[in-house]
């Protein structure tokens, strides 16, 4: 996401979670849903969309072999009654969603920061996508800095953070992948 020109107003008012699903179905735009209210999702930059392909090339070969999917922004996330567009999502072939537009059990999820999205992507979404049992890590990846910010599940439970440079290289568990940073960051 960027600070694009935003082209639709975010709709304020209060919907169930049938009204988003039906409004959204009816839209050339995607929204993301959260505590009752659609929020238009903006344009990204050349840049933006440049880091989340590189991001997901390097986790579909990876994501086949494991029998798992790699999705971009088009597909949904559902957290409860909350619905998301990450910029890249892994999530197994047998994700038990039952539809063709969400995700709701990923092993991995990538958001690539715009200004516009930055302290939403690190406080409102680590606390949503970190209360997704299936979930083992959540990647926040920063293209003005060359930095990522890599959530990981521990064996207890508990979640530890570690931030990383473009000459480092991280694992994506779930795949069996190492991502060398500096490949996004090219």
């Amino acid at each position: 996401m960027s600070d694009a020109a935003v082209m639709e107003p975010d709709n304020r008012e209060h919907l169930s979670v049938a009204e988003y699903l039906e409004r959204e179905a009816a839209s050339p735009f995607r929204h993301e849903f959260v505590g009752g209210v659609m929020h238009l999702m903006a344009g990204g930059s050349k840049r933006h969309n440049l880091v989340a392909g590189r991001v997901f090339v390097a986790f579909a070969g990876g994501a086949l072999s494991a029998g798992c999917q790699a999705y971009m922004s088009d597909v949904r996330l559902q957290v409860g009654e909350s619905y998301y567009h990450p910029d890249v999502m892994l999530a197994g072939e047998d994700d038990i969603s039952g539809d063709d537009l969400n995700v709701i059990e990923p092993c991995v999820l990538v958001e690539v920061l715009s200004p516009s999205t930055a302290g939403i992507d690190r406080r409102e979404k680590l606390a949503a996508y970190t209360s997704i049992p299936s979930l083992q890590q959540y990647l926040i990846v920063d293209h003005d800095h060359n930095e990522v910010e890599v959530h990981v599940r521990a064996v207890e439970g508990r979640w530890i953070t570690h931030r990383l440079t473009a000459e480092s290289s991280v694992e994506i568990r779930c795949i069996d992948v190492v991502l060398p940073l500096s490949a996004i960051f090219e």
